[in-house]
Formats: C-alpha cells, structure tokens, sequence
C-alpha cells in the first residue's frame, strides 16, 4: 500500500523531527546518501529518504548500530 504523498511528507517530516533529538549527525547521513536516494528512486521509489529514517528508527529500537540495516538493503 502506498502512501499519498502528503502523507508520506508529513511521516518523513515527524520520523526527522523524532530523530533529529536522538542522532546527532543526522542531517550528515541523510546528505551522505542523497545520491543513492536518486537512484534508488528512479529505479524502484522505496529507498528514498523515509525509508532510510525508518532503517535508522528501527536499528535504534534493535539496538543494532546505526546504519546495519539500510546496508543491508543497499548491498542488495
């Protein structure tokens, strides 16, 4: 199922603001995979940059280290 996107803007916005108090270097990461947000985009329009904050909420809640499970989607 897919969002509209004015739903799926105002999740991403929340997602960001929940996490932008808990990773420091947030914005550093998310401007780090821009490029592969473009790509990935073009190609299949799931790995954009909600998808990454909900890899990074989730690796929080896992307590896995932050980044474990987007790379494991972007090795794929």
């Amino acid at each position: 199922m897919r969002l509209p996107s004015r739903y799926k803007e105002l999740v991403t916005v929340c997602l960001y603001q929940k996490l932008k108090d808990e990773i420091a270097d947030l914005d550093e990461k998310i401007m780090d995979n821009l490029f592969f947000f473009r790509i990935s985009a073009s190609d299949c329009n799931e790995h954009d940059t909600l998808f990454y904050l909900k890899s990074l909420d989730l690796d929080r809640r896992m307590g896995y280290e932050l980044g474990t499970i987007y790379e494991c989607t972007h090795e794929n």
